[in-house]
């Protein structure tokens, strides 16, 4: 009953993969003073007397790591930011951050005052996204921002939100000038996509800007205009028909076409 919790699962992550002669032996080995030691001092004590005893097992932990790398994204304490982290060999990782360090060290010594820290973080992600390689095929990134259109035209300070992480109405501003699309376009090689939302914030409809357009254009479909006149947006308005509007329903196995960006834009992540 002295071993908590905590420390009986850093031995078990240690030894799953070693034979259970091996794991006793180094049990017997590691339990007297392990009370003693934190959890990561442990786990790094555990380590090097398994790579001592049964180096085949160690591969089998890296093995087992590489199998369920991945790149993920969290919330950071600071606002407006995030960390993008990822899972990679100790080799590769020391090496991509010695190249960043490398190239961000070039940097200030050429005379950028910004820190190191912050040009670091700005040579890693030239590097992934390669602004000067024009040659390459274009690659897609789907941001969805949220924001009232009172916050995007200054009037507001009420804050939005990128792909879920919360920033300021004033960074939305900046970054929908960087993307041409205060204007509002959508960005070279891009889309934008309207999400518009009820008092209470569930979502209504989405739309693309072409057919917002069209659809101020051309107005309701039951009550058309005049022939050869096109009907006004504040002429469809008098009718009180709403032209836009949540998808209607199917009795199809698939979701149909306008249902695909409503359930996107509302989810964003798999409800199952």
């Amino acid at each position: 009953g002295a071993l908590d919790e905590a420390r009986a699962k850093a031995l078990v992550d240690v030894l799953e993969h070693t034979t259970a002669a091996t794991a006793r032996t180094l049990e017997a080995r590691l339990l007297p003073s392990a009370t003693q030691l934190t959890v990561r001092k442990l786990k790094d004590r555990a380590l090097a007397l398994l790579l001592a005893a049964d180096a085949e097992a160690i591969d089998g932990r890296r093995k087992q790591a590489e199998r369920h790398a991945d790149v993920r994204l969290y919330d950071c304490p600071f606002d407006g930011m995030a960390t993008l982290a990822a899972d990679l060999p100790a080799d590769l990782a020391a090496a991509s951050h010695a190249l960043v360090d490398a190239l961000a060290r070039m940097l200030k010594a050429d005379g950028d005052q910004r820190p190191i820290g912050q040009l670091r973080t700005l040579v890693l992600a030239d590097l992934l996204q390669r602004p000067w390689e024009t040659d390459r095929p274009p690659v897609t990134a789907h941001l969805q921002v949220i924001a009232t259109l009172a916050a995007l035209t200054g009037r507001s300070s009420e804050a939005g939100a990128v792909n879920g992480l919360p920033i300021t109405a004033a960074h939305l501003r900046e970054l929908l000038q960087r993307l041409e699309a205060l204007g509002v376009r959508a960005p070279e090689g891009g889309s934008v996509t309207l999400a518009l939302v009820d008092d209470d914030g569930t979502l209504r409809a989405t739309s693309t800007l072409d057919r917002l357009r069209r659809l101020a254009r051309t107005g309701c479909a039951d009550h058309p205009a005049d022939a050869g006149v096109e009907q006004s947006a504040e002429v469809s308005g008098d009718c009180d028909c709403a032209v836009l509007d949540r998808p209607a329903a199917t009795d199809a196995y698939a979701p149909s076409a306008p249902q695909q960006p409503f359930v996107h834009t509302r989810d964003r992540t798999c409800r199952f």
